[in-house]
């Protein structure tokens, strides 16, 4: 996935973190310091995980008991939650939320975790991100 697509989703510049390799990537919020000092530290902290793997025979099924053994139950994805996809999950843990999306080829998980979002906000730019990765 493109940084410049993750960024203009979280409307923030993204930085790629080292070790990023086609399959797998952390896009982290590049530091943007407040306008004013008493306004505190500015975005920071914020990261999206991106996943891509071949899907074989139980590798859904396994992933999805993975995310739902870490971070408790998920919900499945409604029709036309992520373009492309045509099955998956949501899952929401505080402000963080993780979205699997699997078309018949391709798994993609991704995570946004940014302290500026709220799960709504995180929710949607996940699913966008599943839908752009799947593209």
């Amino acid at each position: 996935m493109r940084p410049e697509a993750v960024a203009e989703e979280l409307d923030v510049a993204v930085d790629v973190s080292s070790g990023a390799t086609p399959a797998r990537c952390t896009y982290v919020v590049a530091a943007e310091p407040p306008a004013n000092d008493e306004d505190g530290p500015g975005r920071v902290g914020g990261r999206v995980v991106v996943d891509v793997r071949a899907i074989g025979e139980g590798d859904f099924s396994a992933a999805l008991q993975t995310v739902e053994r870490r971070s408790g139950p998920t919900e499945p994805l409604a029709a036309g939650d992520v373009d492309g996809a045509n099955r998956g999950w949501v899952g929401t843990v505080g402000r963080a939320v993780t979205v699997g999306a699997a078309d018949d080829q391709r798994l993609v998980t991704v995570v946004v975790v940014d302290p500026s979002l709220d799960a709504a906000a995180a929710r949607e730019a996940a699913l966008h991100l599943a839908g752009e990765a799947l593209s």
